[in-house]
């Protein structure tokens, strides 16, 4: 009998444990393009609207993020348009790259603010533009209109997990 409520305790302990611990060291996950592509319909960013930034411009506008091993990688911009709008959501491999990619993105954020950005309004835009990370989940939010509900969006990518 002992034996048994002992082992039945044992049990209750261990499952209380595992439920106190098992958020926190989770790993976290998200498909990024499948968060992009929802993104797109509901902003209704059309075909050819957000063009994917390619390799030249994204040393350009992003030094030093090529050579950061990615899991997955979706960078997005309007090639010709007044309206502030530029997505980048990044899955590094470790928590140390992912470091490093928020500080890439928060110097494209700095440098568009002060001035990169040319136009008043959209430096004003781009001091309101927020680089988020979640684990080795980073984005850089740069929108004129959305920023905000694009923000909880991508937060909520990692509520309860």
């Amino acid at each position: 009998m002992k034996k048994g409520l002992l082992a039945c305790i044992a049990l209750m302990l261990a499952g209380l444990l595992a439920a106190c611990g098992g958020g926190k060291d989770a790993p976290q996950t998200a498909d990024l393009n499948a968060f992009y592509e929802s993104l797109a319909q509901t902003y209704e960013w059309d075909d050819g609207y957000m063009m994917e930034i390619e390799e030249d411009m994204l040393d350009s506008y992003y030094p030093g993020l090529k050579d950061i091993p990615k899991k997955q990688f979706i960078a997005r911009t309007p090639m010709i348009s007044a309206v502030v709008s530029e997505m980048v959501f990044v899955e590094t491999e470790n928590a140390e790259d992912a470091d490093k990619v928020v500080e890439i993105l928060k110097t494209r954020v700095k440098d568009q603010a002060e001035g990169g950005a040319w136009y008043p309004e959209s430096m004003e835009a781009w001091s309101r533009a927020e680089v988020v990370q979640q684990g080795n989940f980073v984005a850089l939010i740069a929108s004129s209109a959305d920023q905000d509900a694009i923000k909880a969006e991508f937060d909520k990518l990692f509520e309860n997990k």
